[in-house]
């Protein structure tokens, strides 16, 4: 007797193990496209439909569903200087020019940020001719190394400005805008203590108004600002929160995080970097450690020029000193 459902044959049974093992295969890239913390992007090239996962998403702060799956959700936060690039590496994929591309570019975030992503990507199907119908990659944030690098170009290039100034000139006023540029704030200023040693003169300012520059341009001996930066530690606090008096050209200057770095020079305290942001509730962690070693830089820098300047002092007061003397032995020649 034969039984009234007859056994699967071969091919069904490959037919069943190819689908069995496609739904695994599924269900793996979908859970390692959600794991990851880098951002995967899948594109149909013919429709120009793009499924990016929630790692992508997030990592521009948005939710997922906040994404509607088309090619402009990434053209359209590319960074116009960066535009052309990214679609050139992108466009010589498709065109089987090469197999693979990787290519840095900046995409603005929700908040309005930009961060630096590095994309890389390969065809996965190819028509005929070559050309791409499928395109998978991923996106890395890769704004911490990038920073990291600018803030290290910055420093090295303030040096070599503070080495080369034997006065307080034009310099000061490029080095602390290049300062405020580097770690994303607008406003800032440099002081420098005075030789009685009893208050601070601002001796450069930048992105600050000229009410409160004029309002805050010296410090005297009574001053809680003196003693704060006499104390001689960093402090990153909001400006709301800064322990010392506040007047109404304050307020009005609406500033919000607020850094305060000495400036020492041989273990003494010489000055200070102020730098400020209308815009940030804090100084980034990340910004710290450089504007501390600039801190350093701008107090051998100004070290030199008080010593040379007092060399210069004595010199000449030595020349009034003997000049006389000199002209009364040379009569008696």
């Amino acid at each position: 007797m034969t039984s009234s459902r007859e056994a699967p044959s071969c091919r069904e049974t490959e037919i069943h193990t190819l689908h069995a093992a496609l739904l695994e295969s599924e269900t793996r890239y979908r859970l390692v496209m959600e794991a990851t913390s880098d951002g995967i992007w899948d594109w149909d090239v013919r429709t120009d439909r793009v499924h990016y996962s929630p790692a992508y998403t997030r990592m521009l702060g948005f939710e997922p569903e906040e994404f509607c799956g088309n090619l402009a959700e990434w053209l359209d936060r590319i960074h116009p200087e960066d535009r052309e690039k990214a679609l050139r590496e992108n466009r010589r994929c498709i065109d089987n020019e090469v197999s693979r591309f990787s290519v840095e570019f900046r995409m603005r975030t929700k908040s309005g940020e930009w961060k630096w992503i590095l994309g890389r990507g390969m065809a996965v199907t190819r028509d005929a001719s070559g050309k791409a119908l499928r395109m998978i990659g991923t996106h890395t944030d890769i704004t911490p190394i990038k920073e990291g690098e600018r803030r290290e170009a910055s420093q090295k290039w303030i040096a070599a400005l503070l080495s080369t100034m034997t006065r307080l000139d034009e310099r000061l006023q490029l080095i602390l805008a290049g300062i405020l540029e580097t770690v994303h704030t607008e406003c800032g200023g440099i002081y420098l203590l005075e030789e009685d040693k009893r208050g601070l003169r601002l001796v450069q300012h930048h992105g600050l108004s000229e009410a409160f520059a004029q309002a805050v341009r010296t410090y005297d001996a009574h001053s809680p600002n003196l003693r704060l930066v006499m104390a001689g530690n960093p402090l990153y606090t909001s400006y709301d929160a800064l322990p010392v008096d506040k007047t109404e050209e304050d307020k009005r200057e609406g500033l919000k995080a607020r850094a305060v770095i000495p400036i020492h020079h041989e273990g003494r305290v010489v000055g200070c970097l102020n730098v400020a942001s209308r815009s940030l509730p804090a100084v980034p962690e990340g910004v710290r450690t450089f504007l501390e070693t600039v801190g350093v830089l701008l107090g051998n820098a100004f070290g030199g020029i008080q010593a040379r300047q007092a060399l210069e002092e004595s010199t000449r007061q030595y020349a009034v000193l003997f000049d006389p003397a000199g002209d009364a032995f040379s009569s008696f020649a």
